[in-house]
């Protein structure tokens, strides 16, 4: 297990044996740990405003604060590769089959090639709110935006599906390992669909300090 950690400067520390941390997280902190252990490596960038990723290809993609979204390879720590530019820092970041899928604060979307080849030109001025994408579902990605969550086609930029989502702030995305289930952060609420068809699955919330789940 290995933990990546960044700060706004561009700094980011990198923990190869971050599992000895697993063993006590009951008992300590993690920025307890963090300040007691000296990170194994660490590696300077431009001031970094939002997430940070890693890919399935263990590349680490940063955005800083004008927009680049860049490539690192710890193979080949000495430099960085720009793959694209984005409207101002990152809001969501993810990757599959090669690509790197980026929204910004700004709402635009960017769509990438890993190896540096530059972005899918559907997405120069594609809009999102934010992104997921799993390499168990080739050739798609997610995406969540106000009001609706759609699947995309890749190389196109086309939805296969669209979910109704109730009002609200969206507020994040994810998928499932195994590419089945998609969960989505609108408001209060963390609403669940089926990846393959855009079906609801459920939806939770929290209230007076418990949190509820309605399929």
């Amino acid at each position: 297990v290995t933990l990546y950690v960044a700060d706004k400067a561009g700094k980011v520390r990198i923990w190869g044996q971050a599992h000895s941390f697993e063993e006590d997280q009951h008992k300590e902190k993690l920025e307890d740990y963090l300040n007691r252990q000296a990170p194994d490596f660490h590696v300077e960038f431009a001031p970094v405003r939002g997430p940070i990723h890693m890919t399935p290809s263990n590349k680490l993609v940063v955005v800083d604060n004008e927009g680049n979204v860049r490539l690192w390879d710890p193979t080949r720590p000495s430099g960085t590769k720009r793959i694209m530019k984005v409207g101002g820092g990152a809001r969501s970041i993810a990757s599959a089959d090669g690509h790197v899928f980026v929204t910004s604060v700004t709402g635009a979307l960017k769509v990438g090639v890993e190896d540096g080849s530059g972005y899918l030109p559907w997405s120069k001025d594609a809009r999102a709110a934010f992104v997921a994408a799993t390499g168990m579902s080739a050739g798609t990605f997610y995406t969540l935006d106000s009001g609706q969550l759609q699947s995309r086609n890749t190389q196109t930029g086309e939805p296969t599906w669209t979910a109704k989502l109730p009002d609200g702030r969206p507020c994040g995305l994810s998928v499932s390992g195994d590419g089945n289930t998609l969960a989505a952060c609108v408001g209060h609420f963390v609403a669940t669909f089926d990846a393959t068809d855009g079906s609801p699955i459920g939806y939770g919330y929290r209230t007076d300090g418990a949190f509820q789940w309605k399929p």
